[in-house]
């Protein structure tokens, strides 16, 4: 990380640094930077909060891993140093300009010190003194990154009330994105029987992640924290696919797959890496002790879904205008919705566009049982995209139906 981030100050310094913009899917990327840093928040139970002040464009042209880079550096700084309270992430957008605010109640910097953190391998005293992890050098990338691509970087900050920092960047919208080759579609399920999918990783955020990404869609997913459980649970289950970690306790990634491949009945099985070690020589070894592709962290919906779709041959169903609403039926049917009294308090909420309300409620009801991740996850997705009316439908639909077998 070090290494990485010296060489982006001096290339960017040096000029060198060229952006490379694509076609991003703008609310699709802004939900995985959310779910990402919520998981984060609540394993230091602190408050993680989300909205979007304004419609956000479905298409807009940006170096995806670039502005990935700014907005991960300052959500990882905001809740870093905020031990209590909350951090709080919004989004606007207006006539081409985005506008990116976290805002932390954490422990503030001193006035003297807004400037200098700016500079390279300089820290402010409060995070001196607490002798937090980083190389110094990773506001110092934010501000250089959002200056060539347009934009600016603000702080306003108060000691031990929390810190504000403003990200203003220019995403061109791309009106006619659904006309251009290579756009992707929401995928909202697939065809064909269910597939089992072990997810096995020590980090419990990491986890709670890839559940958060794949439940919603119709796998069955199974959490495991170490080797030893993955290959004890295989034998009795046998996965389609298994999502791996290679540093776990214990055992490693590479002989898990190893053991996975000498077994008959995991011969088959699909073994995909998720690590953060992206180098070469770490996929070289991935392939030969058996492994049938590697993704890095942090993890891209997208990625992920191009190789379960390579490796498992599924067939994705596509939200459309045609098929949206009867998907989304479709998939609520199959998820395990709370009880009707929270169903009714979540349809006040719609009625009124109250969305700060509307996600809060869904937090809490997360919060309840886990089980009810696909269901707050799938009505969030459409909260942060202003679908009220398909919330209000589906919420309809379940409460039309609990209220008939009373």
């Amino acid at each position: 990380m070090l290494i990485n981030d010296i060489l982006d100050v001096a290339r960017t310094e040096a000029g060198q640094i060229k952006l490379l913009k694509g076609e991003v899917q703008f609310p699709e990327f802004i939900e995985q930077i959310v779910r990402m840093f919520r998981l984060q928040a609540e394993n230091k139970r602190i408050a993680f909060h989300y909205q979007a002040l304004s419609p956000l464009p479905k298409m807009v042209s940006v170096d995806a891993k670039r502005l990935r880079q700014i907005l991960i550096n300052l959500l990882s700084n905001a809740i870093k140093f905020t031990d209590q309270g909350e951090v709080v992430f919004t989004v606007g957008y207006e006539q081409g300009k985005a506008r990116f605010q976290i805002t932390d109640t954490g422990v503030g910097i001193p006035a003297q010190d807004l400037e200098r953190i700016f500079h390279p391998f300089q820290r402010g005293s409060n995070a001196i003194e607490r002798q937090g992890e980083g190389t110094g050098l990773g506001l110092t990338i934010s501000r250089m990154l959002s200056e060539l691509m347009g934009g600016e970087l603000k702080v306003t900050s108060t000691v031990h009330v929390g810190s504000n920092f403003q990200v203003k960047l220019s995403l061109p919208e791309l009106r006619n994105a659904s006309a251009l080759s290579g756009v992707r579609h929401t995928v909202i399920g697939y065809r064909g029987r269910k597939r089992v999918i072990f997810i096995v990783d020590d980090q419990a955020e990491h986890r709670a992640l890839l559940v958060d990404m794949l439940s919603p869609l119709g796998f069955q997913v199974i959490e495991m924290v170490d080797g030893a459980s993955c290959l004890q649970q295989a034998n009795l289950l046998t996965p389609d696919a298994v999502l791996m970690d290679l540093v776990m306790p214990g055992m490693d990634g590479h002989e898990v797959a190893r053991r996975l491949r000498a077994d008959n009945k995991t011969r088959s099985t699909v073994i995909i890496v998720v690590s953060a070690n992206a180098f070469h020589e770490e996929h070289e070894k991935s392939i030969l002790a058996g492994c049938n592709d590697f993704i890095s962290k942090p993890i891209r919906l997208d990625y992920l879904l191009d190789a379960l779709k390579a490796q498992l041959s599924l067939e994705w169903i596509y939200e459309s205008p045609g098929n949206s609403v009867d998907a989304r039926t479709s998939e609520a049917q199959r998820m395990l919705f709370p009880a009707s009294e929270h169903l009714d308090e979540l349809m006040k909420l719609v009625r009124i566009g109250y969305m700060k309300g509307l996600l809060e409620k869904l937090e809490q009801i997360a919060s309840l049982d886990k089980h009810y991740l696909p269901f707050t996850t799938l009505l969030r997705q459409l909260a942060n995209e202003f679908r009220l009316n398909e919330i209000a439908e589906l919420l309809g639909t379940k409460l039309k139906n609990e209220y008939a077998r009373a």
